[in-house]
């Protein structure tokens, strides 16, 4: 088995390509007709240097668009002497034309058979690369006309998106011959049963990061005995940032093991991966910030009734505890204010086996923390997260709460008013640039169980920012990815000046929003006003009555309802930096995070960082 990617995803020279595909774990490479073309002068040069480095070409991809009506093979013919100097054995033309093959047509036929001939002679085989713009025109037609003419030379190239964008099974493949299948590129959509017509415009993403069944896609052609390599290419791919090709590698071994596990034999020579683990939930959450800031989060954790219940015995580090929920506090022994200083800096997750996590996320290319030093107090397995946060796996062998009893003071003179509520954490919403959004996400689902949505937009009052949901299947884990590109928004203004992406607010989960919120008004926490606005359409959309509108309205209280799910939200001021606070009630197995109020929110908190500029 062999995986392989597409060089017109890449930046850079050829040989550069090439080394980096190398070394992120590919077998193998598609050469993209443009590096195809600006390399011929070079050509022995670069065959020499693939063949130093065991990384040879998978196939010669001839983007442009191909009439097979016409069957006009002469810039086929003109290739094949070529890419012989490349190490070539095998080209793709692509069929964009909607059109029917006429299998009476002697001309056809005869175009065919003569560039068959010429193929054998040079031992090099021609795929065709058919997308179906057109219900009329399917795959089996060409097989037909294929098995007509017996042209042992040519065959098909299945995309994947091309075979199941229109909503159809997998299965509809156990039509094609075994042998007429040279090669398969991956490649994902974000939903599936688009108009066939549309599929020129739809933007592709890397395996698992859409909604087609890659998994049975991959079955059924690997139960027709198909021996080729797996490839990601395609067309009009979203992602062309320089983590492409680590998480192409990710999503493309995490698939194929996938199906290596639920059908054992069916892909063989495959590199095993650990079983994706399943996250248990949130075991803290750490803050880096300097003594401004510190006092800043200090204040308002009390008045959401935290208590700061231990302290580390030789570092500024505070833990600050109510329900299941820790967060630690991490003073800066200088008083320099950066955004690198106020940072979120570690994470930790509650798995049922972190050795195997660890295993997995190494063999995946996930990058590895620097050596330890004095200063970490925990020594759980980690790797490295968003915004060059450390995330910790913890599972049932470490003890927790021992190494904070252990490495902690008990703050014993820490006055308390007792807890308002709050159980544990909700979700983790991370804001990120654009391009780095699907980046992670293909982190988190290839080396956890979890589940995904779709990609929305949500309205900022100074542009739009892509928001996509992650969660483990019961619903322990719950994170948020946010991309912005516009500093002008306010997510985008979070990520300005700093030096990555980071944790832009945590939600607090309670029972009771209206007992917490009560809580809150005594203790003056700083909540997010509400514009009235939001109240006279809710009560319009909803048909809610007076007393309850009321009485969500006087607590600056968010609501959505999803048919009998009801959903309430309480926002934080922004703290720093675009940082704050959120707390939410769940009622009637409510799944998502109040998407219709994300507009509503962004313009308070903007109008809110205005007022205080002003």
């Amino acid at each position: 088995m062999q995986t392989s990617i597409s060089t017109s995803f890449i930046k850079g020279d050829l040989v550069s390509k090439i080394r980096l595909i190398k070394k992120e774990g590919f077998d193998s490479f598609e050469l993209d007709e443009s590096d195809f073309t600006t390399n011929l002068g070079r050509a022995n040069k670069i065959h020499e240097f693939s063949r130093s480095i065991n990384l040879m070409p998978s196939a010669l991809n001839l983007n442009s668009a191909y009439n097979i009506q016409k069957s006009d093979f002469s810039k086929v013919i003109s290739k094949i002497n070529q890419i012989k100097e490349f190490g070539i054995s095998l080209i793709i033309i692509n069929d964009f034309q909607n059109n029917q093959i006429n299998v009476n047509s002697k001309f056809i036929r005869d175009n065919f058979v003569k560039v068959s001939k010429k193929l054998k002679e040079n031992k090099v085989k021609l795929a065709f690369n058919i997308y179906p713009y057109s219900r009329k025109y399917k795959i089996s037609n060409f097989l037909k006309f294929l098995q007509k003419i017996d042209c042992e030379n040519i065959g098909i190239c299945l995309n994947s998106s091309a075979c199941l964008v229109d909503g159809t099974q997998p299965a509809k493949l156990n039509i094609i011959d075994t042998e007429k299948i040279f090669y398969v590129q991956l490649n994902d959509l974000a939903i599936s049963n688009y108009k066939i017509s549309d599929l020129k415009r739809i933007v592709s993403l890397l395996p698992g990061q859409g909604n087609l069944n890659l998994t049975s896609f991959i079955k059924v052609i690997s139960r027709l005995k198909y021996k080729g390599p797996w490839t990601i290419s395609g067309f009009n791919l979203a992602e062309r940032s320089d983590s492409i090709i680590k998480d192409g590698y990710r999503s493309i071994l995490s698939l194929l093991n996938e199906v290596s596990i639920s059908n054992p034999g069916l892909i063989n020579q495959i590199t095993q991966l650990p079983p994706k683990v399943y996250p248990m939930g949130f075991e803290f959450l750490e803050f880096q910030v300097d003594r401004k800031t510190e006092k800043k989060f200090s204040e308002i954790l009390r008045t959401m009734n935290f208590r700061k219940e231990r302290t580390h015995k030789f570092q500024n580090i505070d833990l600050w505890r109510q329900g299941a929920i820790n967060i630690l506090i991490r003073k800066n022994q200088n008083n320099i204010t950066s955004s690198i200083q106020n940072s979120f800096c570690n994470l930790g997750i509650r798995v049922s086996n972190s050795k195997n996590i660890f295993d997995r996320a190494k063999k995946l290319g996930t990058t590895q923390p620097r050596k330890r030093s004095k200063f970490e107090w925990l020594h759980a397995p980690r790797i490295e997260g968003v915004g060059g946060s450390i995330v910790h796996f913890i599972d049932n062998e470490f003890n927790l709460n021992n190494t904070l009893k252990n490495e902690f003071s008990f703050n014993s003179n820490e006055e308390f008013s007792g807890p308002i509520g709050l159980r544990r954490i909700d979700h983790v919403s991370q804001t990120m640039r654009y391009e780095e959004m699907q980046s992670w996400l293909t982190f988190y689902i290839s080396n956890f169980s979890m589940l995904k949505t779709s990609v929305i937009d949500v309205l900022d009052p100074s542009g739009f920012i892509s928001s996509q949901s992650i969660k483990s299947p019961e619903g322990e884990i719950r994170l948020n990815l946010n991309g912005a590109n516009n500093i002008k928004t306010f997510s985008g203004s979070f990520l300005a000046g700093k030096f990555g992406a980071g944790v832009q607010h945590v939600a607090f989960h309670t029972d009771d929003i209206f007992e917490t919120s009560l809580h809150l008004f005594k203790s003056n926490f700083a909540r997010l006003k509400v514009p009235e606005t939001y109240y006279e359409k809710l009560k319009a959309e909803f048909s809610l009555d007076e007393e309850f509108l009321k009485r969500i309205q006087e607590k600056n209280i968010l609501y959505d309802v999803d048919a009998d799910n009801e959903y309430f939200q309480i926002y934080s001021e922004p703290i720093i930096d675009g940082f704050f606070f959120e707390i939410v009630q769940r009622n009637r197995g409510y799944e998502g995070y109040g998407a219709r109020n994300a507009s509503t929110r962004l313009k308070a908190q903007t109008d809110h960082n205005n007022h205080r500029r002003i």
